[in-house]
């Protein structure tokens, strides 16, 4: 464990370092218990340009709208994903480190959504916003609702630390954290195949 976050804070380090902005930006969708060709027949009839993998029946997108801040188109193909699939979808978006944005989805129905810092593009201090929390523990039943509570509102300065926390908890992937499409378009091939080393997984791409 402490290896693997130790190469995603790596990892992190890098893509900020080559970029003008100090905090870093991705966005991506975890679908839960997927079949491989279910999920390349669903995005190729959504017509997406995207990378993707599967590990574990764990597919993650990484779409490129999404990955322009665009949280309503993110919402909607993460709730589509989630409707075509017949699956528990998590759409994730990390601004600048400072704000994380959350949304999962079953069936296509809103199982939970989870706002870090809303008060961020006012100036506000609003406390996080965190709505359906006892629906979410529903089918995720082995998670501690104290625990997650503490992560939710906790004050972690960077948003990815938060994500993080929540990935240990709710077993997402490691590879959501700090990874989008434009991040992986921007590395180069060697870095591209040492994250797929690392993890075991194989990347693909998809394009319109």
């Amino acid at each position: 464990m402490i290896l693997k976050r130790g190469f995603v804070l790596l990892l992190l380090f890098l893509i900020s370092a080559g970029s003008c902005f100090a905090g870093i930006f991705y966005s991506n969708i975890v679908v839960f218990a997927v079949e491989k060709d279910d999920l390349e027949t669903v995005l190729s009839e959504l017509d997406l340009t995207a990378y993707y993998t599967i590990q574990d029946y764990q597919g993650v997108v990484y779409e490129k709208i999404i990955d322009t801040q665009d949280t309503f188109y993110g919402i909607e193909l993460s709730k589509t994903l989630s409707e075509k699939l017949g699956a528990v979808t998590v759409y994730t978006t990390n601004h600048d480190s400072d704000v994380l944005l959350i949304y999962i989805f079953k069936n296509g129905g809103l199982l939970f959504s989870y706002n870090s810092n809303p008060g961020y593009f006012t100036g506000e201090y609003i406390p996080p916003e965190i709505s359906r929390i006892d629906t979410l523990l529903n089918e995720f039943i082995s998670v501690d609702k104290e625990a997650l509570i503490w992560i939710l509102t906790s004050e972690e300065i960077f948003a990815e630390d938060i994500h993080w926390n929540l990935f240990e908890l709710l077993r997402l992937p490691f590879y959501t954290i700090g990874l989008g499409y434009d991040y992986l378009n921007y590395i180069e091939d060697d870095e591209i195949a040492e994250i797929e080393k690392e993890y075991g997984i194989q990347f693909k791409k998809i394009e319109k």
